[in-house]
Formats: structure tokens, sequence, C-alpha cells
């Protein structure tokens, strides 16, 4: 509490430089903190993103093999997702062919 009495009695002037230097180190290890879930963030997108499109192309090989018009019934008895994540599924494999 004490740090915040001082913190405001700098207004409108600079703090000493021991005192900005400490809260760049502060502020510098909470960026850091950030930046590993950043780069963990990424690789689970890229993660999840690669089993989408691996799903969907999974899918579009099944969709096939069903008879026309049957697919959806198909995809309701069979299929884990929804129907709609199986479209989600099969638009990413579609969009990533030939990456």
């Amino acid at each position: 509490m004490a740090e915040k009495q001082k913190d405001e009695t700098w207004k409108g002037r600079k703090p000493p430089l021991h005192v900005r230097q400490r809260w760049s180190r502060e502020a510098k290890e909470f960026v850091d903190e950030a930046n590993s879930h950043h780069h963990q963030t990424r690789r689970g997108l890229i993660a999840t993103l690669h089993h989408a499109k691996q799903a969907g192309e999974a899918l579009m090989e099944a969709k096939h093999r069903v008879p026309y018009k049957k697919w959806g019934k198909f995809v309701d008895a069979n299929f884990a997702g929804s129907r709609e994540t199986a479209r989600v599924y099969m638009r990413v494999a579609r969009q990533s062919i030939g990456d």
C-alpha cells in the first residue's frame, strides 16, 4: 500500500530509475508468461487443425461410399459429432488440399 502512495506522488513526473527498472522486470515476467501461453496455444491450434483435416478427409471418403441422400442419417447414426461438425471438418479438408 505504501508503494501505491509513492506512485501517486509522481504525478506529472517520472518515477526514479530504480522504480522504472523494477516495473520493467515485473512486466517482463508477465509478458514471458503470456508468450509461453501464446506458443502453446499456437501448437494446440495447429494440432487441432491437423486433426480436423484428417477427420474431414476420412468423412469425405466415407461419404463417397454412402448411398445418395443417405449421408445425413448415416452421420447422425455413426459420427460422434453433429452434421455441422462433419461439414466443417470436410470444408477444412477441402480447403487444405494442396497445402
